[in-house]
């Protein structure tokens, strides 16, 4: 039996790292002087891991939108736009592709590891749509 719940966080955190980052390596590989090489995406991953298992929960924000304003949902798309739009115009050295990638891997792992997920994540979707 074992500690299977570490080993999934673990799985999802450091395989979120690599994902993350993959497309930031590729992008930049004939640049020796690029090292943004972090653990952000991995962070990314952790908090879209938790929307898809309670996307209606108003438990997540930052400084601008604090917790309790919008669904979990709303957060993930406001966020994910966001990483979208600074990776094509920011001129800073913050790896947005990687934060982007970061919170699809971590959509993705669960989907991927927990069968039936996906489903219970749009019922849960469409039904407080509706409701």
């Amino acid at each position: 039996h074992g500690d299977t719940g570490g080993m999934y966080y673990l799985g999802l955190y450091i395989l979120g790292i690599v994902v993350a980052n993959l497309s930031s390596i590729i992008k930049h590989r004939d640049n020796p002087s690029y090292n943004a090489l972090g653990a952000s995406g991995a962070t990314s991953a952790l908090v879209f891991s938790y929307i898809v298992l309670d996307p209606w929960a108003k438990s997540i924000g930052i400084f601008i939108i604090p917790p309790g304003i919008i669904p979990n949902i709303g957060f993930g798309a406001l966020y994910l736009a966001y990483c979208v739009y600074m990776a094509r115009n920011a001129q800073d050295n913050i790896g947005h592709e990687t934060h982007f990638y970061g919170a699809l891997w971590g959509a993705f792992f669960m989907f991927a590891t927990q069968p039936g997920l996906l489903r219970v994540f749009i019922n849960k979707l469409v039904f407080n749509l509706f409701s």
